[in-house]
């Protein structure tokens, strides 16, 4: 009979721990780190709920007032595994501006559409700052001047130093350096070239090509029209380095030059365009005929300043 009994007992207690393992674990508390405090002092509140790990639930809201609490602060929210469970944390920051013992209300949470679970209740004391206003209000003493360290006047002394290195490169830099440089420095407005000085310069050059070949031809022919259209483009201030000869001709007609030669002007700027091409290579005595047409146009409109016209306006 004894026997008996043994095994029912055992049998039972096997069945019961089988039974509480498969349960549905759901838990939800408040945890306060203390319950005395002076009115606007932050009260850390922690939410903590546990369910079955896996399992679908709803996170408890967060509210905005437990009793007599304010919230300022919603917190993170922290996860963690506890062997089948999982467990969920949110730390929130609250106060309160009542005096007195407080006991929050219960506080639900619905894991399911039907089902929840209840929290604990906290109990807290809130009350005024204590000032002992018996004491006798202490003088407050006279600020005194502390001495200098020595680490503190080298420091001084640095910055000193510094400064006034400082200030004389800038003095140097702008009464000597500057000064010195701008008159070393070539093209300034005392010494900078027109665009006539300039073209007579390179006329004088080219003017002792050899022309003993072909090649020679073309580099002086090549030589005359760029400093042709330099003189041109930098005098009267008129774009023309990229235009081709009659484009160049025909706005310079707009300039209405009436000293000019047109005639010969075109007929020597296309001959030099002929040889630098290679279709034609004109004779010794027209390679010097064009070197005198472009000399005497840049003689003859170099020396004067260009009249002002709609087009080197534009």
């Amino acid at each position: 009979m004894n026997q008996l009994k043994s095994f029912i007992f055992i049998i039972g207690f096997v069945g019961l721990l089988g039974f509480t393992k498969g349960q549905t674990t759901y838990e939800y508390r408040l945890i306060a780190d203390s319950t005395n405090y002076a009115i606007g002092a932050k009260v850390v509140i922690s939410q903590q709920w546990v369910f079955p790990t896996g399992s679908e639930v709803k996170n408890p809201g967060i509210p905005d007032t437990i009793g007599p609490l304010i919230r300022v602060d919603a917190g993170e929210t922290f996860f963690e595994k506890s062997g089948e469970n999982t467990v969920a944390t949110r730390i929130s920051e609250y106060t309160s501006l009542d005096t007195g013992r407080h006991i929050t209300p219960v506080l639900k949470w619905y894991y399911s559409e039907k089902q929840y679970i209840e929290s604990n209740q906290l109990e807290f004391y809130f009350s005024l700052y204590k000032v002992d206003t018996a004491l006798p209000v202490k003088p407050i003493a006279e600020i005194k001047d502390a001495p200098f360290t020595t680490a503190e006047i080298l420091k001084m002394v640095a910055i000193g130093v510094g400064s006034v290195g400082t200030l004389a490169a800038i003095l140097w830099l702008l009464l000597v350096y500057l000064p010195r440089k701008k008159q070393q420095q070539p093209g300034t407005a005392t010494q900078q070239k027109t665009p006539y000085e300039i073209a007579i310069e390179k006329l004088k050059v080219v003017r002792r090509f050899r022309l003993d070949s072909n090649e020679e031809i073309k580099q002086y022919h090549a030589e005359l029209s760029e400093i042709f259209r330099e003189f041109v483009h930098y005098h009267f201030a008129i774009s023309v380095l990229d235009l081709t000869t009659p484009e160049m001709l025909e706005r310079l007609n707009l300039l209405k030059l009436e000293q000019a030669n047109w005639a010969e002007l075109s007929l020597a700027l296309q001959m030099g365009d002929m040889a630098k091409f290679a279709k034609q290579f004109p004779s010794e005595a027209e390679n010097q005929n064009c070197l005198i047409v472009i000399e005497t146009f840049i003689e003859k409109f170099g020396k004067s300043k260009p009249q002002e016209t709609e087009l080197n306006q534009n």
